[in-house]
């Protein structure tokens, strides 16, 4: 056994000696063929031709082997007891120094043409910013300030994407996704740290909201495992959903946006296309991203297939 094992390594070793010799080989071919200027280039190209020293030497096959024996018994000695921190050191003190980065990132938009407003979601600092409908930013200004800030401490706001506004109160809600998992409510005109009127928690990944107000009926996307769950409008805290849209069948694949049609009772899921089966590891494959169209009300994962779908493939580079 430790015969065949020696042969193995000393065979190993001898490949890697003759690939590097193979690649220094096709390196001094390359800087011979080069030129020091190309016309058309517009400038001279700074190419190094002079020999350079051997960094890394080429050790003989058996002193190659031996340093394997060394390391495998070092991995095995670690296998036979825990390892671990000998001393450990406290973190918590503040930092030295801090770069903040100032500038938002915005997520997703909503437009109250009630109270003729826009409303930007903010994920760099975790805020939501609220502008007039019709600000126009003049040439010689940076930016333009927002009317309102609804952000800090308070909010429990972190990496918000979806957004919805009430037509009648002007609340705001906002799908907090990756850490918080949850859909906070804001109160019509709420400015600065202020704590959201109403929690509802949704799982992991959630990502986009819209709302039947007819029915007064909440849907929210989830990215992974794909699927759209339909709460009541009000509700918060632990509540189940009403109904949910799941399964292999509906061709949901890495869900991000919802939008409804309620004149005629369709539900638009935007897909990113990544899929796999959660149950099962090395299944993931990546589908065309598209627009699949459901009835409103569909809901399980057997039967509700999609009505139609909206397909863009994009084409091979």
């Amino acid at each position: 056994m430790q015969g065949r094992r020696r042969r193995r390594k000393t065979i190993l070793a001898g490949v890697l000696v003759f690939a590097m010799g193979i690649l220094a080989v096709s390196v001094v071919e390359r800087q011979q063929r080069i030129p020091a200027s190309e016309p058309g280039v517009g400038s001279a190209r700074l190419v190094s031709i002079e020999q350079l020293p051997d960094f890394c030497s080429v050790q003989p096959v058996s002193a190659i082997a031996t340093l394997s024996e060394e390391f495998e018994g070092r991995f095995a000695a670690l296998g036979e007891r825990s390892v671990y921190a000998a001393a450990t050191v406290d973190v918590s003190r503040p930092p030295v120094r801090a770069i903040y980065d100032t500038y938002p990132i915005y997520s997703s938009v909503a437009v109250d043409p009630v109270r003729d407003e826009i409303v930007l979601q903010d994920t760099n600092l975790f805020g939501i910013k609220i502008f007039n409908r019709l600000d126009n930013t003049p040439p010689n200004v940076e930016a333009t300030p927002p009317k309102r800030v609804i952000e800090g401490r308070d909010t429990k706001n972190e990496y918000n994407n979806g957004l919805y506004v009430d037509p009648k109160s002007g609340d705001i809600y906002n799908v907090a996704m990756d850490t918080a998992d949850a859909v906070f409510v804001f109160r019509g005109g709420a400015s600065g740290n202020t704590e959201p009127q109403r929690i509802l928690k949704v799982p992991h990944r959630g990502f986009q909201l819209a709302v039947d107000e007819e029915k007064q009926e909440l849907y929210s996307t989830n990215q992974y495992p794909p699927r759209v769950l339909v709460f009541p409008k009000n509700a918060s805290g632990d509540a189940k959903p009403l109904r949910v849209l799941e399964g292999p069948h509906t061709g949901l694949a890495d869900v991000h946006g919802v939008a409804i049609d309620v004149q005629r009772k369709l539900m638009f899921v935007g897909n990113w296309g990544n899929a796999s089966d959660h149950t099962v590891a090395g299944t993931g494959k990546f589908n065309p991203p598209s627009i699949r169209v459901y009835p409103l009300d569909a809901t399980g994962s057997k039967d509700p297939r999609p009505a139609s779908t909206i397909l863009r493939v994009f084409p091979s580079m």
